[in-house]
């Protein structure tokens, strides 16, 4: 069933379970979608997720922020549950990335509120979140082993402890073949597993992932997608992704957020598609995915002829459906 709303302030209706993100050696698994009943619902005016009966993950009120002198967001409000995914698009140069730099610490917000895993402070915030920037920056002398256990190393395990771990894993990932060699001899599918991989290994509260398959051609973006969604689907790794493509942000999110506007905002919340078990080729012929990506496609269009100082509230829609 669809509905569009104009969503009202107040704490939102959907209910998300709370979860640490897992060990990257003993990985939880969690339930079929297919066993499970799925509702997403509307979320408040601000674009704050899930209520809970614990505090949110990720928690953003009235943030602002400006760069160089021109403002980029402006009174944002989200809020991500732990273990929720949540994908942000909007026209190039909205804020996305810069959303992400706040959230790891790599910014300070102009005013407004904002604590990851209940840290405030950026160098906290930093130690809560495992980021990956666009292009997978793996570090060309390192093989791929060595570049996955970086975050290992950095926490003081020794080397062969450390490669140990990394190569428990690479088989898991499709990787085992490719683990002794240098970023220029893998292809780009494989360097941006390991650069996924790696965020994993780190093993931070929240990964933030700026257009992690951005590089890759259609039809290993395609593939890339699918195997993304079962590595998530296997997790409890809270996740805010960046991405231009609208069809992969349905399929990899439980919620989809637009940021529009001058400065921008949450503006549109659409339900993503993550929890369903059927594969990506499937899902992006469903009528009910192709409105969704239909509104998306509007209101992007919209944005980029909208006045620049106008704003409004959030438009939330949702979906009642079992899988």
């Amino acid at each position: 069933m669809h509905r569009t709303t104009r969503a009202s302030a107040g704490p939102s209706e959907a209910a998300s379970n709370a979860a640490h993100l897992s060990q990257p050696t003993a990985t939880p698994r969690l339930p079929p979608a297919a066993h499970r009943t799925e509702r997403t619902a509307s979320a408040t005016a601000d674009g704050a997720g899930p209520a809970s009966a614990t505090p949110p993950l990720v928690h953003c009120a009235g943030v602002s922020c400006t760069l160089d002198g021109h403002p980029v967001l402006a009174d944002l409000d989200l809020d991500v549950a732990a273990g929720e995914r949540i994908a942000v698009i909007g026209a190039s140069g909205c804020g996305k990335s810069t959303l992400l730099r706040l959230l790891a610490g790599l910014l300070t917000p102009d005013s407004g509120t904002l604590a990851v895993a209940g840290r405030t402070a950026a160098r906290d915030r930093t130690g809560a979140c495992a980021l990956t920037p666009q292009g997978d920056s793996l570090l060309p002398w390192l093989d791929l082993t060595d570049n996955v256990a970086v975050p290992l190393r950095n926490r003081g395990m020794r080397h062969r402890a450390a490669r140990a771990r990394v190569q428990a894993l690479l088989a898991d990932w499709g990787l085992a073949e490719a683990a002794g060699r240098r970023p220029a001899a893998l292809s780009g599918g494989q360097r941006q597993r390991a650069a996924l991989l790696r965020a994993l290994v780190a093993d931070k509260p929240v990964l933030l992932a700026d257009e992690p398959l951005g590089a890759l051609d259609a039809i290993t973006r395609a593939d890339a997608q699918d195997w993304l969604r079962r590595r998530l689907r296997e997790t409890a790794t809270a996740m805010v992704l960046v991405t231009h493509d609208v069809d992969e942000a349905l399929v990899l999110a439980d919620r989809v957020l637009l940021l529009a506007g001058r400065p921008a905002a949450v503006r549109l919340v659409e339900s993503g598609w993550l929890a369903d078990p059927r594969p990506r080729d499937e899902l992006v012929g469903d009528p009910a995915l192709a409105d969704a990506r239909a509104r998306l496609l509007a209101a992007l269009r919209a944005d980029r002829g909208a006045d620049p100082t106008a704003t409004g509230g959030v438009v939330t829609t949702g979906r009642e459906r079992v899988a």
